[in-house]
């Protein structure tokens, strides 16, 4: 960097005017930095808001085009088997036949499911939880107590979407450390929504959740963030972990 000749000009003077100029050098840093940060934001929202439109396309391309024909293709081995013996060769490969089309029916519809979910789309954010929290039960044997039981939450859908993938990737890190019991606390006001989650039943002896995957951790840290929200990681009074999250309501 040349230095500057400032001449006769008292040593005083020569030092605050260096002090300065090398403070606005670094204020200007400063403001470049949160410009690239903040454009950098701009650009990860964008990229997640044309990742979270492709997979709506596919899953809707999932239940509309192949589970309808996956339906189509069981009532046709259904009537094809009509046309044997029950105890005939070709009849019992004909069941064999509607056993693996029925599987792959069922994984579609999961599949479907996890891209993105119906219920979302048509009934809201409370549904969705309602259902996301009974298949739980039923597939993964895990009890999720939720209080208050969720009804209808007033918000627009993006934030509907964005609260409820975080609400599913936190649970299903709480299931990875086999943790079997969750406690979900909802608050709704007309300006904010509140979730804490947190393991309940007897305290276990297991990593802290995301320890293994501290980049997802950080993308749920945006991800809340660029919903207007925050979301905590902490460790409560009985040494159970719990994530809280805040959502602040956009306002017309």
């Amino acid at each position: 960097m040349r230095r500057r000749d400032y001449g006769s000009l008292p040593k005083a003077l020569v030092d605050v005017t260096s002090r300065a100029i090398v403070g606005k050098t670094g204020h200007s840093k400063a403001k470049d930095l949160k410009t690239s940060n903040e454009q950098l934001r701009a650009l990860l929202a964008r990229s997640e808001a044309a990742h979270e439109a492709e997979k709506s396309r596919f899953a809707r391309t999932l239940h509309d085009d192949l589970s309808q024909k996956l339906t189509a293709l069981l009532i046709e081995l259904s009537l094809l088997e009509r046309a044997f013996l029950p105890t005939s060769k070709e009849a019992r490969k004909v069941e064999e036949l509607s056993g693996i089309v029925s599987s792959i029916s069922q994984s579609v519809r999961k599949m479907t499911n996890e891209l993105r979910l119906k219920l979302l789309d048509e009934f809201g954010l409370a549904a969705a939880i309602k259902h996301q929290t009974e298949r739980w039960v039923k597939d993964a044997n895990i009890h999720v107590l939720i209080s208050p039981e969720p009804d209808e939450f007033e918000m627009d859908s993006a934030l509907a979407a964005g609260i409820f993938k975080i609400f599913q990737t936190v649970v299903r890190a709480f299931t990875e450390q086999s943790v079997t019991q969750m406690c979900v606390d909802i608050e709704d006001t007309s300006e904010t929504f509140c979730m804490r989650i947190s393991e309940g039943g007897k305290a276990r002896r297991h990593k802290k959740i995301f320890a293994d995957e501290p980049l997802e951790l950080l993308g749920l840290h945006e991800h809340a963030r660029r919903l207007h929200g925050e979301l905590k990681l902490v460790k409560t009074t009985r040494n159970r972990t719990e994530v809280q999250l805040k959502f602040w309501k956009r306002t017309a």
